[in-house]
């Protein structure tokens, strides 16, 4: 019977756990994909800027620049645009992971790892 107070202890730790960690996890989930988006951005501009400098420097009345220079730009910037997609499709699944699983029932699933671990 000892371990009784180690076991309410542990009860009442990962259930308030369970109730800060949800939120904080989806706020860091939301952060990280603001992050993720942000530098998605400043890519395609570090990449792009070659093909801006290109077009900027020959773009004289009697010169144009090359087509490919403007493709290049259009395939950086679907590139990115599909990266964009991708990485808030991934990140939104994750956060509706984590919403779906309620917190007590996450307290309770810890808490039965952790009364099979104090028994072995």
């Amino acid at each position: 019977m000892s371990d009784g107070p180690a076991l309410l202890t542990t009860f009442l730790l990962t259930t308030g756990t369970c109730v800060v960690v949800k939120p904080a996890l989806l706020g860091a989930l939301r952060l990280t994909n603001r992050f993720v988006c942000g530098g998605l951005l400043i890519a395609c501009a570090l990449l792009t800027f070659p093909e801006y400098a290109l077009s900027s420097t020959i773009n004289q009345p009697d010169r144009h620049p090359p087509r490919i220079a403007y493709a290049y730009s259009d395939a950086v910037a679907w590139i990115v645009a599909v990266l964009d997609r991708l990485t808030a499709a991934l990140l939104r699944g994750v956060e509706n992971l984590v919403r779906a699983i309620p917190a007590p029932g996450l307290a309770l699933a810890a808490e039965v790892v952790s009364v099979v671990v104090f028994l072995i």
